[in-house]
């Protein structure tokens, strides 16, 4: 007999599972209880990338929309049909009504896939030319179908179109039970830049008090931006990106940054292309990942740093610096990190360092303050080998080690020597470095790249191993590359694509 204990632990099990769809598919076919309690899971998000077949996309969004358009009721039907719309054969007894099960809205997702379901795969052109009052008819009828059916929804995704978050405003304002079903809604994400969120921002600020996680990108001048944020009972994330092409209000602006400041649950801010002053920071105690993608301001220099030295940020795990328009300073993020002693992930990018010199501070306050430190991006000079030495020793989790070389001008002609910043890393082998990245403006010797692979391959300990194309060596590595890889030392190495490498990372940070 199955308890409700063990009915218990199996829905928690399968929780785990729900971003593997084949393995919660595997699941639901165990037995009559297992698909019970797997398919809610798997049928939560079916706009999720990895549930949609990479072989054939087209026919995975048909069937979708063919199991959903199946089970409406006979006057959304009728209505279908009215508009020409040829509807799928009938399921006699469905055992399930998939559309009870959705969480996740993909606006943009539903809309292709309705495209794709609306004209056949094998009529590219006609695919591309799509009537767009029929895809609305039906969306709009899958809409009210879907917040019928579902208890609630808890994402609400949308970035590339009006019409469908149109139809979605239509809804709520035209069937006040459907706000019901945004009680709990804890994700948002969104293009900013749309016409119709003003008013959609407007709605949810009064419906929707539990958004945990809001994402808007790129984001322009919505004075209900900040509106929204200050009606979140438990924001925790938020991501604002912004478009210097567009026009951009300074009152805007500072309502935003003042609902931000105020904000005290938030635990990752992610700040792209866009002026954030940084004492905001100060009221964010609970802060674990600090984001400043493509951060600065022309007008503002240096002095942009300098808040950081009156804030202490003790919860902070995650710090990401990419300086677009202002020199980084060494000394000043060098002082901030000895007051985050939890940080594991530190990256620091920027074309110019105000203070290249203070590479020995950074290194220092690092192996001082950060010993449970994961992965390190930033600037070194070639004569800093005690301090990279001290690093390697302090932060025995270090796993990735991404070294920029620490100059005024990063594009500068004249290339710094890694030789015997190379020679410490092959003498201290960190046990547990999966990475090293060499960017440009660097040089080395081929000879010394092998011998740290073969110490890499006395030891048993795979690799990644990436080098910028600009890199000037005195050998050619491709003999020296080519053994250790059929030799089975590398886990993969690329000589350009960094691309391929945010990937790995992100996917190997998550297993520590």
């Amino acid at each position: 007999m199955v308890t409700k204990f063990d009915i218990d632990c199996l829905v928690i099990t399968l929780e785990f599972l729900q971003d593997s769809p084949t393995s919660l598919f595997s699941c639901a076919l165990v037995n009559r209880t297992w698909c019970k309690n797997a398919l809610p899971i798997l049928w939560r998000n079916p706009w999720h990338d990895s549930i949609i077949d990479a072989i054939d996309p087209i026919r995975r969004r048909r069937l979708l929309i063919s199991k959903y358009i199946a089970t409406l009721p006979s006057p959304s039907k009728s209505i279908l049909i009215k508009n020409k719309i040829n509807l799928p054969p009938p399921i006699i007894n469905p055992i399930f009504d998939y559309s009870a099960f959705i969480r996740y809205l993909n606006l943009d997702a539903l809309k292709l896939s309705i495209k794709s379901w609306i004209y056949d795969s094998n009529s590219p052109k006609e695919f591309h030319g799509v009537v767009c009052p029929q895809i609305t008819v039906v969306a709009r009828e899958l809409l009210l179908y879907f917040l019928k059916k579902s208890p609630s929804i808890l994402c609400i995704e949308a970035k590339y179109g009006n019409d469908l978050l149109e139809i979605l405003l239509d809804i709520l304002n035209s069937f006040p039970d459907s706000k019901l079903k945004f009680n709990d809604l804890r994700e948002l994400i969104c293009h900013g830049a749309l016409k119709v969120i003003p008013t959609f921002f407007s709605k949810l600020s009064i419906i929707s008090r539990t958004i945990q996680r809001l994402i808007i990108d790129p984001y322009q001048d919505i004075e209900h931006l900040a509106t929204l944020i200050k009606s979140q009972k438990n924001l925790k994330e938020i991501t604002i990106g912004h478009s210097y092409t567009s026009p951009f209000s300074t009152s805007s602006r500072e309502a935003v940054l003042s609902a931000l400041s105020n904000s005290r649950s938030i635990t990752l801010l992610k700040i792209k292309y866009m002026y954030f002053p940084l004492i905001h920071l100060a009221n964010l105690v609970n802060l674990e990942e600090l984001s400043l993608q493509g951060f600065g301001k022309r007008e503002v220099m240096n002095e942009i740093w300098e808040p950081l030295l009156s804030i202490s940020m003790l919860k902070l795990k995650k710090l990401f610096i990419s300086s677009l328009f202002t020199n980084a300073n060494l000394e000043i993020f060098s002082k901030f990190i000895q007051k985050s002693p939890k940080l594991q992930e530190l990256t620091i990018r920027s074309s110019r360092i105000s203070d290249p010199e203070n590479s020995k501070l950074l290194l220092l306050s690092i192996s001082q303050s950060c010993r449970n430190l994961v992965k390190f991006e930033g600037p070194i000079m070639d004569q800093n080998v005690n301090e990279l030495s001290q690093l390697l020793y302090s932060c025995p989790n270090l796993s990735f080690l991404y070294l920029h070389p620490s100059t005024e001008y990063y594009f500068m002609q004249d290339q710094m020597d890694f030789d015997n910043l190379l020679k410490e890393i092959t003498r201290i082998q960190p046990a547990r470095l999966d990475l090293l990245k060499i960017a440009r403006g660097w040089k080395f010797s081929g000879e010394l790249i092998g011998k740290f692979l073969e110490s890499r391959k006395q030891l048993g300990k795979q690799i990644c191993l990436y080098w910028s194309q600009s890199i000037s060596t005195t050998e050619s590595l491709d003999k020296i590359v080519k053994k250790y890889y059929d030799e089975g030392v590398f886990i993969h190495y690329n000589r350009n694509k960094y691309e391929d490498v945010e990937t790995y990372l992100n996917q190997s940070i998550s297993k520590h």
